[in-house]
């Protein structure tokens, strides 16, 4: 989720907690966004020499909390040259997580 004017801000409901993970060859939380924090610039760089979204989708679901709703927003061009996210379905159906 991209939040970028005030009014998207005034849209977030209270106690939502976003994460941002930046991957290639591997997986790394960038920023942990709430209380409605802002989120101008990336923090950190993965190793971009392959891509393995398999590596960012199992990192994302590490890091959510039980009993919350899931949902992991997936910002790629899909080359997945390392890793198998099809490997990571079953996790994602038993967590019931809202993959977009």
């Amino acid at each position: 989720m991209l939040v970028e004017t005030k009014e998207q801000y005034d849209d977030i409901p209270d106690g939502t907690r976003l994460k941002v993970i930046l991957f290639g060859d591997n997986a790394k939380v960038d920023k942990i966004i709430d209380n409605k924090a802002s989120y101008k610039s990336l923090n950190s760089s993965p190793v971009s020499t392959a891509t393995n979204i398999q590596s960012a989708v199992e990192t994302a679901i590490t890091l959510f909390e039980d009993g919350t709703s899931k949902r992991i927003v997936l910002i790629t061009d899909g080359e997945e040259n390392k890793g198998d996210i099809l490997k990571s379905i079953p996790l994602i159906n038993a967590e019931n997580i809202d993959l977009k």
